[in-house]
């Protein structure tokens, strides 16, 4: 949890001081809207290193300086600005090894920390260490890589509760993760994002659009337990690997089901009579292929 402390000091604005545009070098640095200087700090305090946000704005009267003072319980800490502003919603990212947090510039309130559940189960070497977080859609969501463990996604459509969402592929399974998400204009459908790595670097493309689809595990990652986690890894096959099973929800109550490969993102063509008949026989199509 985040500890906050606000100090206001009131300073004389020297001739001598000025606003940088750019960020600095570290990226531990960075200017917004040539008025607000934005740094990050660490300095012992009481004995124990703490790591501040410092915040520059330049006023009428003068300069404020305002301190926000977070603890994220990490004991290396090495935290950097994102190289990356919202500038719809107006946030920032602060990032590191393995949390991030979110930095509102309309109020300059700080969020997190937050860090994708680690899925990285029984491996030698386990990482968890996070890669090339990006900001898609209109900063609706953000994306990235958790080493060891594939990609993840987070929903920041309440920006003052992100949270992750749960793939609809078994996330043990494969590294690329296809997620099942509301259209933001129509909330009776859904949209297809398709999140994939390669080399640590992450991508994402809309596969489907307005549509009803639904899947059968879990809608969100907050829903799943360690028991529910495991039965899914025990019955983790090669077909899971290899591809996501959809239910789309037609009119008059019909239906029809929607193949992904994981490799790719591409929708596998059924055949009629394989996609209006069940979960079943959809894969014992698929393993013939």
């Amino acid at each position: 949890m985040i500890k906050s402390a606000f100090i206001t000091i009131v300073l004389t604005l020297f001739s001598s001081f000025s606003f940088s545009q750019d960020y600095s070098e570290d990226n531990k640095k960075f200017v917004y809207q040539n008025r607000r200087t934005f740094e990050i700090i660490n300095k012992e305090v009481n004995n124990e290193l703490k790591t501040f946000v410092k915040i520059s704005e330049e006023r009428e009267a003068g300069l404020i300086v305002q301190e926000t003072e977070f603890n994220t319980g990490i004991q290396d800490v090495d935290l950097y600005f994102g190289n990356f502003i919202d500038k719809k919603r107006k946030f920032i990212l602060i990032n590191s090894r393995y949390y991030f947090f979110i930095l509102n510039l309309y109020n300059n309130k700080l969020l997190g920390p937050y860090k994708p559940n680690f899925w990285g189960i029984g491996q030698d070497a386990q990482s968890g260490m996070l890669t090339d977080i990006k900001i898609i859609l209109d900063g609706r969501f953000l994306i990235g890589y958790c080493v060891d463990s594939g990609t993840f996604l987070f929903d920041l459509t309440n920006l003052y509760k992100p949270h992750e969402v749960f793939s609809a592929n078994v996330p043990y399974c494969h590294e690329n993760h296809v997620y099942i998400l509301q259209q933001s204009d129509n909330k009776q459908k859904t949209f297809g994002l398709y999140v994939s790595t390669k080399d640590w670097q992450v991508d994402s493309k809309i596969i489907f659009n307005n549509k009803t689809v639904k899947y059968d595990d879990y809608s969100d990652i907050k829903q799943t337990s360690e028991i529910e986690f495991e039965e899914m890894i025990l019955g983790c096959s090669l077909l899971d690997s290899q591809y996501t099973i959809l239910k789309e929800i037609l009119p008059n109550n019909d239906y029809k089901y929607i193949v992904i490969y994981n490799y790719t993102g591409q929708i596998i063509n059924l055949p009629a009579d394989i996609e209006k008949s069940n979960k079943l026989e959809v894969k014992k199509y698929l393993e013939k292929l």
